[in-house]
């Protein structure tokens, strides 16, 4: 019972038209047309109170235009599956005379979690023309409710004919074995470590190797700046990839976030992340300086994926939901190119901890566990340098590696 109203549910608005809106599971491609029907005008999603289940009610506006008569149906999608919603009669055949605008809802089974819904109405227009409404929010855990138990219990007291008298020599002989065993395991300890390096030779045994470690996930967001900004945030993704990280970013899953959308892609990245690493933006004065400052820099042209255009204002959106979540918000974290700015940061970010690249360099890797050496931070290094418009003799300066970062 509980799969069928995990996946199939039914939604009634009640108008004075009484549409209904069956909801069912769509895995397919939504249809697309040179005319669609018109955006969904806005979506709400509020918790609803549930004791058994997590709940969310999802609802959304629907214009009453010139566009009506074109609408098919309305998609909803999830992190976790796809629902087609279709209305009974259908709209362009009831008379909504007088109305703007009708609202319909749907009631969602979800888990505990992150929850990214996107709506929209179909058919879609052509490809790179969105016509979506995108919603998120964070499903508290339940508190898990206990039922007190009452225990009962009987007594009986049997007289017993057995002597109670206490037997000294037993107690002695008790304690006597328990000082020699501890006097024997002792011994065996010390003679093992002592003995322990010339047994292995002896008997040729190898040193077992330490078991591989796994990759911590790491989740890169940053803003849409520059090809020299861009060039240092692949080289900063190779280094961590190279280096005991499963580094997720956007410019190397740019089919699936095209599968997917921004939104639901997201979501699932912070999701799995234990961190996510939040570039901030460029100095104002940066990039206009970039090219005067020094004209000998080469810089390879980088194309920005479009979807970093999208990417920064929705992690932006999920720090500040998670403001007063210190748990959640602890994963999220700032990384500064050059000196810290905290006056210029968003405000959304204020509050994260910060790192500086390169002077923290070596203080954010062991917070990972990661091991690297210096000469494996060259490529790094030049990208940060030229990215501020520096040569190579001012190594030294803010965010170089300093004598608290010295590498591993």
């Amino acid at each position: 019972m509980w799969l069928f109203l995990y996946f199939i549910c039914f939604a009634v608005q009640e108008t004075s038209a009484k549409i209904n809106v069956t909801c069912e599971p769509y895995d397919e491609f939504s249809p697309r047309s040179d005319s669609p029907a018109s955006k969904v005008s806005a979506v709400k999603v509020m918790p609803v109170e549930d004791q058994d289940h997590y709940a969310l009610n999802i609802s959304w506006a629907i214009n009453i235009d010139g566009s009506i008569n074109k609408l098919q149906g309305t998609m909803i999608e999830t992190t976790s599956r796809e629902l087609r919603c279709s209305y009974s009669p259908s709209i362009n055949e009831t008379d909504l005379s007088g109305l703007e605008q009708i609202w319909f809802y749907y009631v969602l089974y979800v888990t505990h979690g992150w929850e990214a819904i996107t709506v929209y109405n179909f058919p879609l227009p052509r490809l790179g023309h969105g016509l979506y409404e995108t919603a998120s929010i964070w499903v508290s855990q339940k508190a898990v409710r206990t039922t007190p138990l009452v225990t009962t219990a009987s007594l009986t007291s049997v007289p017993s004919t057995e002597r109670t008298e206490p037997e000294p020599k037993r107690i002695y002989i008790i304690i006597l074995g328990i000082a020699a065993a501890l006097v024997l395991l002792s011994s065996c300890f010390v003679i093992s470590h002592i003995c322990k390096p010339n047994i292995a030779r002896r008997f040729d045994f190898k040193r077992l190797s330490p078991p591989p470690r796994v990759p911590v996930p790491v989740l890169i967001v940053y803003p849409a700046e520059n090809s020299a900004f861009q060039l240092v945030i692949v080289e900063l993704a190779e280094f961590l990839q190279c280096h005991g990280c499963k580094v997720a970013i956007d410019m190397w899953q740019q089919e699936k976030i095209a599968e997917q959308g921004p939104m639901r892609w997201l979501a699932e990245q912070v999701t799995a992340a234990d961190c996510v690493l939040i570039v901030s933006p460029q100095a104002k004065n940066t990039s206009s300086q970039l090219s005067l400052s020094n004209p000998q820099n080469n810089l390879p042209t980088i194309s920005i994926p479009v979807a970093a255009h999208n990417l920064y204002p929705l992690i932006l959106n999920m720090v500040a939901s998670q403001a007063k979540n210190a748990s959640e918000l602890s994963k999220f974290w700032v990384l500064h190119l050059d000196k810290k700015r905290s006056n210029d940061l968003p405000l959304e970010l204020r509050t994260c901890k910060a790192f500086c690249l390169m002077k923290d360099l070596n203080k954010l890797c062991k917070s990972w566990g990661v091991h690297y050496s210096e000469n494996r931070t060259m490529k790094l290094r030049q990208a940060v340098e030229r990215n501020g418009g520096k040569q190579q003799s001012s190594s030294k300066e803010n965010c170089l590696l300093s004598s608290e970062g010295a590498p591993v």
